[in-house]
């Protein structure tokens, strides 16, 4: 909201902004599930590399796509 991008007249920019979306709500998930916190404990079986991998490259992504956002703005 705070870039305006849910005003998108453009099908595919809506079809991307829900699915960066539904990317971070499956970062939070995972995190939820496998992070150490939540009292958690060592017998829950952590990510995969590959699962791990596309965590981290998707959060990197969307950092790097929302800060760019937040520079062009000030």
């Amino acid at each position: 909201k705070a870039f305006k991008l849910n005003s998108s007249k453009n099908a595919g920019v809506v079809k991307i902004i829900k699915g960066l979306s539904t990317i971070l709500i499956g970062i939070l998930e995972l995190r939820n599930n496998k992070g150490s916190d939540h009292a958690h404990t060592s017998k829950i079986k952590p990510p995969s590399k590959i699962e791990a991998r596309l965590a981290v490259d998707s959060a990197i992504t969307l950092v790097n796509f929302f800060w760019s956002l937040g520079q062009k703005k000030n």
